[in-house]
């Protein structure tokens, strides 16, 4: 019986030799990871997070984060051999036809190809509404942000823009937008949602700086698509430059130059006359108390519709330079919460 017990015995201490050993070599594996095989495993995991977003190897290289001010990028071809060779990374990411994503989410690559699909569909409308748009008095901008500019948006999602207007006209142009999609039917409210414009985000030209710097308002911003006036969108890009800290490929123009709208076509033409119009007509006092009208009655109606005192400034923000609608979900801090939930699994921290 003795022997038996020491054998088994023996036999335990074995196994927890081994076991210790194999926790050692994993421990070294990943305090042996490079800053750049980080960088790559914690965009993917980003990606998963913000909507189940599989990569390809180019768009991988552009939205990369950083480890650290002192990190060097490599140049492409030099990513390309590490996303194959890399031990660390091929342990963690799997990759189909050219996409890369974390391991045991290939359901996802068949998922952004339909919704890149559904994408196509939905700028071929927002290109539509943005002509009508640019009748609008003190519009200095039209941004598509969101799961549209991300490509990777669902049949059912609403379509978000963030808008640049004049200094000290945002209520105005809030108002007139407001009420020119509600006239053509085009406007997201209550449970009307599928293809609908959302205006979560107003900025004016004197304070396009935003405030919350972190990984998840990079991406956002990073990927914005602008529709007109292209000069206020480069502006932007110089006044949040804390981004090119977070990544490495900022400002980045990807392909926004292709999905602007034709300011030489009739109907912009048109549009902008009748814009520039009514700006004329609320030009000096006139417009500036219709601004100060137009502030107070709206700011009553959101307070009223909301439980605003229990908002953070992330949620509801009502500023002379700013608006921000992100309640009663505020997408930007539930995405953080989860990217740094997966980054602490994958033992990347």
């Amino acid at each position: 019986m003795s022997m038996t017990l020491l054998a088994s015995t023996i036999q335990t201490l074995g196994t927890t030799k081994t076991i210790r050993k194999r926790e050692f070599r994993a421990h070294n594996a990943r305090a042996s990871l490079s800053d750049i095989e980080k960088s790559a495993i914690k965009t993917l995991a980003y990606y998963q997070v913000l909507g189940q977003y599989p990569l390809t190897a180019l768009e991988l290289y552009r939205y990369l984060h950083k480890e650290s001010d002192e990190q060097i990028l490599l140049s492409f071809y030099n990513f390309l051999k590490l996303l194959e060779q890399s031990p660390a990374i091929n342990k963690t990411v799997d990759r189909k036809n050219g996409f890369y994503f974390l391991k045991n989410n290939e359901r996802f690559y068949h998922q952004r190809i339909f919704r890149q699909k559904v994408a196509i569909a939905k700028w071929k409308r927002t290109r539509r509404i943005a002509l009508l748009l640019a009748a609008c008095p003190f519009l200095r901008g039209l941004l598509v942000s969101g799961s549209l500019a991300f490509g990777n948006t669902k049949r059912q999602s609403d379509i978000d823009l963030l808008i640049i207007t004049e200094k000290g006209r945002i209520w105005t142009c809030r108002t007139f937008l407001s009420f020119l999609l509600q006239i053509i039917g085009q406007r997201r409210h209550d449970q009307v949602i599928e293809n609908k414009i959302c205006l979560n985000h107003y900025i004016a030209q004197n304070s396009l700086a935003v405030s919350l710097q972190n990984i998840s308002n990079a991406h956002l911003y990073s990927h914005l698509i602008p529709l007109i006036n292209y000069q206020n969108f480069w502006l932007f890009q110089e006044q949040n430059s804390w981004i090119a800290r977070l990544l490495f490929s900022y400002p980045q123009s990807k392909q926004n130059c292709l999905r602007r709208i034709n300011e030489e076509s009739l109907i912009f033409k048109l549009a902008s006359l009748l814009g520039r119009g009514l700006e004329l007509f609320l030009c000096g006092f006139p417009g500036r108390l219709l601004e100060r009208k137009l502030a107070a009655w709206q700011t009553k109606r959101i307070h009223q519709k909301t439980n605003w005192r229990a908002l953070k400034e992330e949620q509801l923000h009502l500023g002379e330079g700013s608006l921000l609608f992100h309640y009663p979900i505020c997408r930007n801090a539930q995405v953080m919460n989860e990217y740094r939930k997966k980054v602490q699994a994958l033992k990347l921290t």
